[in-house]
């Protein structure tokens, strides 16, 4: 709202349903001004979070893989154990 008459004060004067009207929509132009800077940056968090969800998903497999090999390690150790002996 560019014109600096255009306000809930100024609309008083002429009519109060005017000036309910003229918030308003005050309000929705400014609604809409910041939706449109938020609306990006919830995007990206809302990536960011999937990014996330599935990066914790393959780090499981991973660590599922280095617990079946820690495993097998264990194994041979002890039949190495067992050989020495």
């Amino acid at each position: 709202m560019e014109d600096p008459n255009y306000n809930e004060d100024n609309m008083k004067a002429k009519n109060y349903a005017a000036s309910c009207l003229c918030m308003w929509s005050i309000s929705i132009v400014t609604y809409n001004r910041i939706f449109k800077e938020v609306k990006p940056i919830v995007e990206r968090r809302d990536k960011a979070t999937e990014d996330l969800e599935q990066k914790k998903k393959d780090l499981g497999v991973v660590k599922e893989k280095v617990r079946l090999l820690n495993e097998k390690v264990d194994g041979l150790k002890r039949l190495l154990a067992e050989a020495e002996a």
